[in-house]
């Protein structure tokens, strides 16, 4: 369970650092860009707590990470897609 949960963990880290580094080139303006940043990160603050009370492992920073984590998958699915296409700044 340890390292499931540390996969987890990890691609959580790595997801969040592909939205909040590509949002930039895909959201029109710099306080809109800001705003959601904030958004994300308060939300992920939100799950990731959630995420340590509901799971009851010795290493309540991994579950930490991961809840953070899955908040950011839907945002990188979006900007993967809008990358894909080509799209510009909406």
């Amino acid at each position: 369970m340890d390292a499931m949960l540390f996969t987890l963990a990890l691609l959580g880290v790595g997801v969040t650092y592909y939205t909040h580094m590509h949002l930039g080139d895909y959201v029109l303006g710099a306080r809109q860009t800001a705003g959601l940043r904030l958004f994300l990160v308060f939300l992920g603050i939100g799950v990731g707590l959630m995420a340590v009370q509901v799971i009851a492992q010795p290493v309540p920073v991994l579950c930490f990470l991961a809840g953070f984590g899955i908040v950011h998958v839907p945002p990188a699915l979006v900007l993967m897609l809008k990358q894909l296409r080509g799209e510009g700044r909406s």
